[in-house]
């Protein structure tokens, strides 16, 4: 039986991709990790989580992330559920990774070489639940895995013209997992991630997302990368 809540890819993309069903998805999926990947710097700005478990209610995330090349990371997550509210911080300044839950040090250890690369391929595939659930379970981020793409449909996002590749995302939560049916709605002429939808229907968790804002080539601030 998996845990419905939060408790808690790899460098190389392709070995992620298990069992491609419908080359034009995959490809545009591809397409858009290249561009993530080819940033110096990656700011994914604003995005706005909503999380729903059937039993333990909504949760509400607020999400900021700066990659930099040199293995530089800062996510920053504002939750909320249930009346109360934390942040959690994860980290790395090109060697130590610190994650941190209001200010107090969760773990404090090395980072693999690959930290960012893995962090930035788990946030494109998964969104802010999986990477939040595998960072506070201590799980491996190079463990999630893509399978099943779809054929894209087309859909709209406010009066933006969006490409919707649809997948699974299995990822470990603990000894447990998830498998999330994942719809990424993207610009593809943009190459910009617009809108997520995406369910665990045996866990009972659906999340929503929205990402106003995602720069390449942008300056992070001087302390962005700085160890609490």
């Amino acid at each position: 039986m998996r845990r419905s809540f939060v408790t808690g890819l790899s460098l190389l993309f392709a070995a992620s991709w298990a069992f491609p069903a419908d080359p034009t998805s995959e490809e545009l999926f591809k397409k858009v990790a290249a561009a993530w990947s080819s940033a110096k710097t990656l700011h994914v700005k604003d995005v706005k989580a909503e999380i729903k478990d059937q039993q333990r209610g909504t949760m509400n995330v607020d999400a900021s992330l700066w990659i930099e090349e040199g293995n530089h990371v800062n996510l920053e997550l504002a939750v909320s559920a249930g009346g109360q509210s934390s942040k959690l911080r994860a980290v790395c300044d090109g060697t130590t990774y610190v994650l941190s839950l209001d200010g107090r040090e969760a773990v404090h250890r090395e980072a693999t070489k690959e930290f960012s690369a893995e962090l930035r391929s788990a946030f494109l595939s998964g969104g802010v639940f999986a990477v939040m659930t595998m960072l506070v379970s201590n799980s491996e981020l190079k463990d999630g895995k893509l399978s099943d793409f779809k054929p894209t449909t087309e859909a709209k996002v406010g009066d933006r013209a969006a490409t919707v590749p649809e997948y699974d995302y299995t990822f470990p939560n603990g000894d447990k997992h998830f498998v999330l049916a994942v719809k990424l709605f993207v610009d593809k002429e943009k190459l910009q991630v617009l809108k997520r939808e995406a369910s665990d229907s045996e866990a009972g968790t659906t999340v929503n997302e929205e990402y106003p804002l995602i720069e390449a080539g942008s300056q992070p601030p001087a302390d962005a990368f700085k160890l609490p």
